[in-house]
């Protein structure tokens, strides 16, 4: 009896709520519903078939979270193998989370993307195919028949309005590039890796300035490091590059290639500070305190062991540019160790 009463009293409070606020109830328990099963699982499928039926490739993903109410994306351990069952890509994160009350003001407003353990492969079959080329070229064979005439596409010199964009916080870790060179005598393999990159107040909106952190990473542990600020409303952009510890023979390959000589030895670093700005749509560009050292160089003959030409070092020291002023100076040239034969 006090179960049936607790039920009566339960539905005649359900039926004294208005139905304005059933019906919103309504339409956000559907909306949700749709937002967190409906979407993912129609994404999942869409992305699956789109690059089966247009590029031949295998996409699987693990994981696909969508938040309709903050807007925030997830995708996790998503997978792309060719035809011939080697990788494509393989993403080990990419979060996303867009600010829909932004759109109030018309603009397109993230608060963060992060995109973390991607390992992208990439190969150069030939002088003329590569793995883009050979996906393009699938894509344009597997795009179905147009009944339409293509619409003439407007002027690329015509000015358009720049879509104001907003990304507070954009992270990229761990970000690695599998190249491989078939087109030398000898294949070529490297990596290159993305170790940790920032950039903090990305925006297209005018006068809105950034900042960005880079490091990326090669073989043998050179590294790149690149940091500075960033503006793209108008374009303008200052910071510091420094190369370290980069060694020749990653590049010896393409020498031994295209000459009949070979690096068997040395090293690079290069370091400078640079400002590129585009007022009224010309270029202005400064590189300024350039140095450029070139250690324990050695280059040697074909068929031969002993190299012909041996530095202990070659330095460039406080090198300058500017453009448009065309100008040009450096401080200092040093040649130590220099050894022919």
């Amino acid at each position: 009896m006090q179960d049936r009463a607790t039920s009566s009293k339960a539905l005649a409070k359900l039926r004294s709520t208005p139905r304005w606020a059933r019906w919103t109830l309504s339409i956000i328990v559907v909306y949700g519903l749709l937002g967190f099963f409906l979407l993912p699982w129609v994404a999942d499928r869409q992305l699956s078939n789109v690059a089966a039926e247009r590029l031949s490739l295998d996409l699987s993903i693990e994981r696909l979270y969508f938040n309709p109410f903050t807007m925030l994306l997830e995708i996790e351990n998503l997978r792309a193998v060719d035809v011939d069952g080697s990788p494509l890509v393989e993403l080990g994160l990419l979060r996303s989370n867009f600010s829909p009350l932004r759109l109030a003001l018309l603009r397109l407003h993230f608060t963060e993307f992060q995109v973390a353990d991607l390992d992208i492969y990439f190969t150069r079959a030939s002088v003329s195919e590569n793995t883009a080329s050979i996906l393009a070229e699938r894509w344009q064979a597997s795009a179905p028949p147009q009944d339409k005439p293509e619409q003439p596409q407007p002027d690329a010199d015509e000015p358009g309005d720049i879509i104001p964009l907003q990304v507070d916080f954009t992270r990229f870790d761990n970000i690695n590039l599998h190249f491989r060179d078939e087109v030398p005598g000898e294949t070529f393999d490297t990596v290159l890796t993305l170790a940790a990159a920032q950039i903090d107040g990305l925006s297209s909106i005018e006068n809105r300035r950034g900042s960005n952190s880079l490091l990326f990473q090669f073989d043998n542990d050179a590294s790149l490091e690149w940091s500075g600020g960033l503006q793209l409303n108008p374009l303008d952009f200052n910071g510091q590059i420094s190369l370290n510890n980069f060694t020749l023979d990653l590049i010896d390959n393409y020498v031994r290639d295209s000459l009949p000589i070979s690096i068997s030895d040395g090293g690079l670093a290069f370091s400078t500070r640079y400002d590129l700005r585009f007022p009224d749509g010309e270029v202005q560009f400064t590189l300024d305190g350039t140095a450029l050292t070139l250690s324990n160089l050695a280059i040697t003959q074909a068929g031969r062991i002993e190299p012909f030409l041996a530095a202990g070092q070659l330095q460039f020291s406080n090198g300058r540019l500017g453009y448009p002023q065309n100008t040009a100076s450096l401080e200092a040239i040093t040649l130590a160790g220099l050894d022919l034969q």
